[in-house]
């Protein structure tokens, strides 16, 4: 009974938070409304206006089975939210703000891809670092035509890495045991369920060094003037701070948010005060409450998969 109290209240909430923001979205939206009473349709002067996406937090694809969380503010809805800035023909530029240590390597390199194909449709691209855009983070930051980041900013940690947990221990001692049947001698590689053999740990570190070699390549690419000797140097996993960053040649520019606004701006030709066109991710907060997982459940659906990660992860979380 108390179950079912609580989910009909957290539905209430969520829908006076719904109105909410759909009142606020009005509001927001009032000087355009007035514009658009005064102007017939279709003699309504168009104005070059610059996206915003968010990326925050862990970016990968969703979980087995359907998940709320990742459907409204995860990898695919920013897919969808570049994609349809890439074919907006008012999107003059778009401002990706990326807080976030990284994530999983395909799902990084879809967001990367979306923002190519941005720059390909001649759409400008300018990257706000926040706290952290590090691993991934970066990956993806170093497609946009400019970097930049506050003084304080955590960036760079090129690399990848593959977190397997070894369980066999603590299964040891609570006299579990599993009998694994298998096809070929390396089916199981990467199991929680025993020690990796140095025949396994050989054939992970190549799966590594190659997907580390994507991630060196595409910084290369993008950061051109940073001698490929140096950069060697440099990417090794490190971070920086964003005056480190951009000494090292990492980022473009230091700076706030405004600073991004202004600058993009002006690298699509905006005069005036320019207008932002941003989506945040209705309900996050409240989304996340719901799907909240204990300890014990992240062990578990961790330990039955293999990942390959760019992300900086200093400490098991």
């Amino acid at each position: 009974m108390k179950r079912e109290k609580l989910i009909i209240t957290i539905i209430l909430l969520m829908c006076i938070l719904s109105i909410g923001l759909g009142v606020y979205s009005i509001l927001l939206r009032k000087d355009e409304m007035t514009e658009e009473a005064l102007f017939p349709k279709g003699l309504l002067p168009e104005k070059k206006k610059i996206g915003v996406v968010y990326i925050y937090g862990m970016i990968s694809f969703p979980p087995e089975g359907f998940s709320l969380s990742k459907r409204f503010y995860g990898t695919e809805y920013i897919i969808n939210q570049l994609k349809n800035f890439r074919k907006d023909p008012n999107i003059a530029a778009v401002i990706l703000k990326i807080n976030s240590p990284g994530g999983t390597v395909a799902a990084v390199q879809e967001i990367y891809q979306q923002v190519q194909n941005l720059r390909k449709a001649k759409k400008k691209v300018v990257v706000s670092i926040g706290d952290i855009a590090a691993s991934g983070g970066y990956y993806i930051a170093c497609a946009a035509d400019k970097i930049v980041a506050n003084h304080g900013s955590l960036t760079g940690s090129i690399g990848v890495l593959m977190s397997l947990p070894n369980l066999q221990g603590f299964l040891e001692k609570v006299g579990v045991r599993f009998n694994i049947i298998k096809s070929g001698e390396h089916k199981d590689i990467g199991s929680a369920f025993r020690n990796m053999s140095e025949e396994e740990k050989v054939l992970l570190q190549g799966v590594i060094d190659n997907a580390y070699q994507q991630f060196f390549n595409e910084v290369a690419k993008n950061r051109n003037k940073i001698e490929k000797e140096k950069l060697k140097e440099i990417a090794d996993g490190r971070i920086f701070t964003g005056e480190q960053a951009l000494k090292a040649g990492l980022i473009d520019e230091l700076g706030t948010y405004e600073d991004v606004i202004k600058l993009t701006a002006k690298l699509a030709n905006i005069e005036g005060e320019p207008i932002l066109v941003e989506e945040i991710a209705p309900l996050k907060q409240l989304l996340d409450f719901i799907e909240m997982k204990s300890p014990l459940e992240k062990l578990q659906e961790n330990s039955s998969k293999i990942l390959l990660e760019y992300r900086y992860l200093p400490s098991i979380n």
